[in-house]
């Protein structure tokens, strides 16, 4: 009988024992687990920071919408006028002869050069200062008539269009014939009432 109660004694020890050990044991592996949780999410939290921070990237600044519409007023203000007259860039005055102008060099060397095509592609001869009268309605300052305007015999006013004049009808039909055959040749047209200003230095009125 008391060997019995010893053995149960004995195993109810033992149980006990092995009870306690296995609760030890849980909570050991309990303490672990939470230790490998804690580092790794402290591992984490570290590769989340270095994520971060190799995504971040430095922010830009844009420049203001004003400084935008000053630079956009500058430019408009420095712009050239559209309603101010172009420059003259001709390389000589249309009142003088010479080499041919370029027709946009002028708006009356436009003008004439499109009723008058040679004088913007061969030479800027009497004709077309003639022409700056006739075409553009511009006065050309001419120097006073070498000859004297005598008595005049020509069929029509030197200042009209009409029948060609012959040179000795006037001096200043010789002059102007002189330079230019065709108003004697051909017929005085607008190019030679034109020269009456520009070669001898009379005004039409």
């Amino acid at each position: 009988m008391s060997d019995d109660l010893t053995k149960t004694s004995t195993n109810t020890k033992t149980k006990e024992k092995r009870r306690a050990m296995k609760t030890q044991s849980s909570l050991f592996s309990s303490l672990i687990m939470l230790g490998a949780v804690m580092l790794q999410g402290v591992a984490c939290s570290s590769g989340n920071g270095e994520r971060h921070a190799s995504t971040e990237q430095p922010i830009e600044t844009t420049p203001d919408a004003g400084d935008g519409d000053a630079s956009a007023d500058d430019g408009s203000a420095s712009a050239t006028d559209p309603d101010a007259a172009p420059a003259n860039t001709c390389t000589h005055s249309l009142c003088a002869t010479g080499e041919s102008l370029t027709a946009s060099c002028d708006p009356c060397a436009t003008t004439l050069c499109a009723a008058d095509p040679y004088c913007c592609a061969a030479a800027w001869d009497a004709t077309c200062v003639g022409e700056v009268a006739s075409v553009c309605n511009q006065s050309c300052t001419a120097p006073p008539a070498a000859v004297d305007a005598g008595p005049t015999t020509c069929p029509h006013a030197l200042c009209a269009t009409g029948v060609a004049l012959p040179s000795s009808c006037d001096a200043c039909a010789a002059q102007l014939c002189a330079q230019d055959i065709y108003c004697c040749t051909a017929a005085w047209d607008a190019t030679c009432v034109g020269e009456v200003s520009s070669i001898c230095g009379q005004t039409c009125q």
